[in-house]
């Protein structure tokens, strides 16, 4: 569904600035089927929730974005919102996290 919606984005020179969050896997499903793997870093994910790794700001490029960020930091990202609030036209923000990661529990 993304790369569609980038193209119209780009296509209607929508406004939006979109995250994508790149973990690797479906980490919900993953959750549901064996918590374990976020506790034991030696528990291998199951093999229908890994993703094949994409390059997702070539994509959006080829989709015809032109504003494209890479960030790996909470810094990076919060350098990378401010510019792409400035800009005409769609924004993706790809933020690479690690699989294992969790949102805290509420």
């Amino acid at each position: 569904m993304i790369a569609q919606a980038l193209s119209t984005m780009a296509h209607y020179q929508l406004n939006p600035v979109v995250v994508l969050i790149d973990n690797g896997l479906y980490g919900y499903e993953q959750y549901l089927v064996e918590r374990r793997y976020f506790e034991d870093s030696g528990t291998q994910p199951r093999p229908y929730v890994a993703l094949n790794r994409r390059n997702y700001t070539a994509m959006a490029r080829a989709m015809g974005l032109t504003s494209v960020f890479d960030v790996r930091t909470p810094a990076e990202l919060r350098s990378a919102l401010a510019v792409a609030k400035t800009l005409a036209g769609p924004s993706l923000i790809t933020a690479s996290v690690v699989p294992r990661d969790l949102p805290p529990v509420a």
